[in-house]
C-alpha cells in the first residue's frame, strides 16, 4: 500500500488529503505519529471529533469520526500512518450486540509529509527599487518561486518580463542548499580572480597593472568575514573599473576607457541577505561583464579569458536578470501594460502614482 497526498507539496494551514493507491477497504483512518518540535498539534488519529484520545482506528470508522484530511500548523516533517479498513458483516467492533456489521484493518502504511516552508530574500538596490524573491521549500527542494512586494508598479511589471520570469521559474526543482553561490566560497572566488585580473597584461588585456585598487582584505573564513570582504570588493572593483587609463586623461594606464557599463546596483552589505545580493551583483553583473568588456566602451585591449569565476547558479540568474531589468532604458513591457509610462519611468525616473 502506498500513500499519496494532495497537494503534492503542502504548506501550513491548508488541507492535505490522504489516499491509498492500493487500498482494498471501504474506509481509511489517518494517524499523525511524529511532528516538528514547534508544532502545537497532538500526535494521534486525525478525527472529526475533539476527544480523539478515546478512539481506536476501528471505532473511529464505526462512529464516522474519521477524517481524510489534516491541516498542519508549522513547516517540517510529519510522520503519518494510514489504516486501510474494510466493513464486513458480523459483530460490532466494540460489543456483542449482534449488529450486522464489523470493521477490520486490512493493512497499514506510513509516510513522511514534508510541509513546505516559505522563505524570502529581499532584492534591494541603490535606486530604491526592487522586490522580494519568495520560495516554497518542501524538504530539501524548491517547489515554488515568485517575486513579491515590488517597491512600485514599475518594479512589479519588470519582474514579469519573460527573461526574468523564466529565471525565477528556473529555481523550481533546485536543491535549496546548492541553488546559489555560497557566500564565503563565492566571495573568495571573486577575490582571487579579481586580484589576478587587475594585474593581467600578458595578452594585452591591460596596458599596465593596476596597483592602486588592491583588495586589502584576506580570504574569508567566516560569514562575518565574507560580508566584510564583499564590501571591500565593491570598493576595489568599482575603483578598478571606473579609473581610466591611456585614453582617459587621468594618468592611470591600465584601461583604455572608464567602464561605466558594468556598474553594481546593490548597496553595501550589512547582513547575509544583502551580502548575497551584493555578491551576485559584483560577480555576474559587474566583474564577469567587465573582464570581457572590449568595446562600447573600449575598456580592455583583449578579453580576459583566464580569470573566470565559477559558473552562475539558478539563484544567481534569477537575481541578475531582475537587476538587469530594473535598469533597462527601454524595457520590453508585456502586452496590456502602459508601455509609455514604463519608458518614462525607466528613462527619466518617473514614479508610478500609487493612489491616495
Amino acid at each position: 500500500m502506498a500513500i499519496t497526498i494532495s497537494p503534492l507539496y503542502p504548506v501550513v494551514d491548508k488541507d492535505v488529503t490522504f489516499t491509498s493507491d492500493t487500498a482494498v477497504g471501504d474506509h481509511s483512518v489517518i494517524a499523525i505519529t511524529s511532528l516538528p518540535s514547534a508544532s502545537e498539534m497532538t500526535a494521534g488519529l486525525m478525527l472529526s471529533l475533539a476527544d480523539d484520545y478515546k478512539y481506536s482506528a476501528l471505532v473511529a470508522v464505526e462512529e464516522q469520526s474519521n477524517a481524510d484530511a489534516a491541516v498542519f500548523d508549522v513547516p517540517g516533517e510529519y510522520g503519518v500512518t494510514l489504516y486501510d479498513i474494510s466493513e464486513l458483516p458480523g459483530l460490532r467492533a466494540t460489543d456483542n450486540s449482534g449488529s450486522a456489521r464489523r470493521f477490520v484493518i486490512n493493512s497499514t502504511d506510513t509516510t513522511t509529509v514534508h510541509v513546505g516552508a516559505i522563505i524570502d530574500l529581499p532584492i534591494s538596490t541603490t535606486t530604491g527599487r526592487g522586490a522580494t524573491l519568495r520560495l516554497q521549500v518542501n524538504d530539501t527542494t524548491v517547489r515554488a518561486a515568485s517575486l513579491i512586494d515590488p517597491t512600485d508598479e514599475g518594479a512589479r511589471v519588470l519582474g514579469t518580463l519573460a527573461t526574468v520570469a523564466a529565471r525565477v521559474a528556473g529555481l523550481i526543482g533546485e536543491t535549496a542548499a546548492t541553488m546559489g553561490t555560497a557566500l564565503i566560497a563565492g566571495a573568495n572566488d571573486l577575490l582571487a580572480n579579481y586580484e589576478a585580473h587587475r594585474v593581467l597584461t600578458a595578452g594585452g588585456e591591460h596596458a599596465d597593472t593596476d596597483t592602486t585598487n588592491v583588495i586589502l582584505h584576506g580570504a574569508a573564513d567566516s560569514v562575518a568575514g565574507a560580508i566584510s570582504l564583499v564590501n571591500a570588493l565593491r570598493v576595489g572593483i568599482v575603483g578598478h573599473c571606473q579609473t581610466t587609463g591611456v585614453g582617459g586623461g587621468l594618468g592611470v594606464p591600465w584601461h583604455g576607457a572608464q567602464d561605466w557599463a558594468n556598474v553594481p546596483l546593490a548597496a553595501p552589505a550589512h547582513d547575509v541577505p544583502s551580502a548575497t545580493v551584493l555578491l551576485l551583483d559584483l560577480r555576474e553583473r559587474c566583474y564577469e561583464s567587465h573582464r570581457v568588456q572590449i568595446a562600447a566602451p573600449a575598456v580592455h585591449g583583449a578579453i580576459d579569458n583566464t580569470n573566470v569565476l565559477t559558473p552562475a547558479t539558478a539563484l544567481d540568474d534569477a537575481q541578475s536578470f531582475y537587476l538587469d531589468a530594473l535598469v533597462m532604458t527601454s524595457p520590453p513591457v508585456p502586452a496590456g501594460e502602459p508601455e509609455g509610462a514604463h519608458d518614462a519611468a525607466a528613462n527619466f525616473g518617473f514614479r508610478f502614482y500609487q493612489g491616495a
